[in-house]
């Protein structure tokens, strides 16, 4: 294959992330525009309680830039011949979204939670859903309408092709799932590791493995979907 720039894939990589960090000190300096607070404490519970639209107004940007792409003709939906019909690659997709969920919500959730507990991190510990998802209805927006296109045309449909036009699929894999990874930074560094290995990861091979970005799409929307459920199960 010919070793395209890496200037637009690393570029699109970073849009997120940036956003992210623009909109947590912007909306931080907006609080304490009339002076410090006294509690300092006052600042983050603020900011956290606006965390819903912080994350939509991150995947408002993610959307752009992944239309953006695709009227470039920078997407590729398919590697090569698919592996299978894209009705089957729905539903394994599915199944696999479920199975990614099952495993955060009995087991992986509580062992972020601990890994924050016992070794630290730069985040406040606690369950990362509790701290997104309100209000419930801009979560929804953002991560189950918006979230799972924009995500896979950026991280999947666009970064992982065109690194592996450089480097090949596995470096390619593992570095699109840092990236992936990376994305989520704000909700500290084990929920950004755990997204890496265990969503940027199994997503990337998925669409390496079958040719279709339709696998890991519906993977993506449906882990999003019953992500929200919980949330919704918790504070609705």
């Amino acid at each position: 294959m010919a070793k395209g720039s890496l200037k637009a894939p690393l570029v699109s990589a970073f849009v997120g992330p940036v956003a992210f960090l623009v909109l947590l000190v912007g909306f931080s300096a907006w609080f304490v525009r009339g002076g410090p607070p006294s509690d300092p404490q006052e600042v983050a519970e603020w900011v956290t309680g606006k965390m819903g639209l912080i994350l939509l107004l991150v995947q408002v940007v993610l959307a752009t830039t992944a239309f953006w792409l695709w009227r470039s003709g920078a997407v590729a939906t398919t590697l090569r011949q698919p592996a299978w019909p894209w009705p089957r690659a729905v539903v394994i997709g599915v199944l696999f979204g479920a199975g990614l969920f099952a495993a955060y919500a009995l087991g992986i959730e509580r062992q972020l939670v601990a890994l924050q507990a016992s070794l630290g991190d730069y985040v406040s510990s606690g369950a990362i859903v509790d701290r997104i998802s309100r209000p419930l209805s801009l979560f929804f927006l953002a991560n189950c309408v918006m979230a799972p296109v924009a995500e896979e045309v950026i991280y999947r449909g666009h970064v992982l092709p065109r690194l592996a036009e450089r480097w090949g699929s596995w470096p390619a894999l593992l570095l699109s799932a840092g990236l992936f990874g990376g994305l989520h930074w704000a909700g500290g560094f084990w929920y950004m590791a755990a997204t890496a290995l265990l969503v940027g990861l199994p997503l990337g091979l998925l669409f390496l493995r079958s040719g279709m970005l339709a696998l890991p799409l519906a993977a993506h929307l449906t882990l999003n979907l019953l992500e929200f459920g919980m949330a919704f199960g918790r504070h609705g």
